[in-house]
């Protein structure tokens, strides 16, 4: 009975992935303005188990900040993106223009604002930043992660079982690389990363 469920389960997520390559493929999924389209979001979205709203204490980069949980400074790293280094005390050679560009767009994003997290299946990383999504508004609708994708700061970046957009960011990364949104006017990300 296990295996039946598991072919099942294959076949539902590959149902969903070919659905969602053709309407890609067909330029369903963006609006003019590069906004995400109510039906991928519905697709794709589970947004339902909010935490917050937390204050955001400040940014450290483009995908790291620290907002006040319960009274505590918590750092908070986005799931499922990466960012140039801006700040890489271990490695400074790393820490380079993009960086600062990256980490200002997000210190922009966030200025004044409070933010609510959804979190994935693990809540921290080896260096116990805590892991989430970050979203500017109470309805799911505004991910910040999102956003640093289809301005073009920032790649996808898996992170481990942390995968419940990856489908959403790969297709939101694939529209900013065709469009050459920020880095990817440049050579910076190479072929891809």
């Amino acid at each position: 009975m296990k295996m039946l469920g598991r072919i099942v389960l294959r076949f539902v997520i590959s149902a969903i992935i070919a659905s969602a390559a053709i309407a890609f493929a067909a330029g369903s999924f963006f609006q003019r303005d590069g906004s995400i389209t109510a039906p991928l979001l519905d697709i794709l979205s589970n947004a339902d188990d909010l935490h917050g709203p937390y204050k955001v204490k400040r940014v450290i980069d483009g995908d790291t900040l620290i907002v006040e949980i319960d009274n505590t400074e918590t750092m908070i790293r986005l799931i499922g993106v990466d960012t140039p280094e801006s700040v890489n005390e271990v490695s400074p050679e790393k820490n380079c223009k993009e960086g600062r560009i990256a980490s200002e767009y997000t210190k922009e994003k966030l200025k004044g604002k409070d933010v609510f997290l959804e979190y994935d299946i693990y809540r921290t990383d080896k260096f116990w930043r805590t892991l989430a999504y970050v979203y500017l508004d109470q309805e799911g609708k505004h991910m910040l992660q999102e956003s640093l994708l289809r301005d073009g700061m920032a790649n996808v970046m898996p992170v481990g079982s942390n995968i419940r957009y990856l489908l959403r960011f790969r297709i939101i990364k694939a529209d900013a690389k065709q469009r050459k949104a920020g880095f990817w006017a440049t050579d910076f990300w190479g072929t891809d990363y």
